[in-house]
């Protein structure tokens, strides 16, 4: 029985021309299915950017400035000016109160009413050359205490600050 073989059942195979297609089909189908994955991903993109780009050039022509800051002993307030200085206006007006011992920063939100005070969401804003004064505790019993106070914005840069050096009594 040597150089017998059991006898084998052949299966038939997809056709090359079949092959071919159902490979070109596949193909086709995920082509479409990353395409359109694609597109929604580039406009969700574009959009991004263009608001971020927006905002940045709007921010570009704002400014701010700190002034005339004076420590209150007897009843630890801090006062002082903000003016912005740009050319657009500037809103979330917020001080933070920077102290010597490192802890803090202590953020003010500003508000207004016809007077400006702290409230919990800063809706201070000002026009372009507007200056508004505030008083606000400071959190500190002594102007040895501070290290610095900055005021910032909505603009991320859009900032100015003043040293406890230039902060008088």
């Amino acid at each position: 029985m040597v150089g017998i073989l059991p006898a084998v059942k052949r299966s038939k195979a997809v056709s090359p021309l079949i092959a071919s297609v159902l490979l070109i089909a596949f193909t086709v189908a995920v082509a479409g299915i990353v395409s359109g994955w694609l597109q929604g991903f580039t406009r969700s993109t574009t959009s991004t950017v263009t608001s971020q780009s927006q905002t940045e050039l709007t921010c570009s022509y704002a400014g701010m400035s700190l002034s005339s800051v004076k420590y209150g002993s007897s009843d630890s307030t801090l006062s002082g000016s903000i003016e912005n200085t740009g050319q657009v206006g500037i809103g979330g007006i917020t001080l933070q109160i920077f102290f010597t011992n490192g802890t803090g920063p202590n953020n003010i939100r500003l508000c207004t009413n016809g007077t400006v005070f702290s409230c919990s969401a800063a809706n201070l804003s000002l026009v372009p050359r507007e200056m508004t004064s505030f008083n606000v505790s400071s959190g500190s019993t002594a102007l040895a205490g501070i290290d610095k106070v900055r005021v910032f914005s909505n603009c991320s840069t859009v900032y100015d600050s003043v040293t406890s050096s230039q902060i008088t009594t």
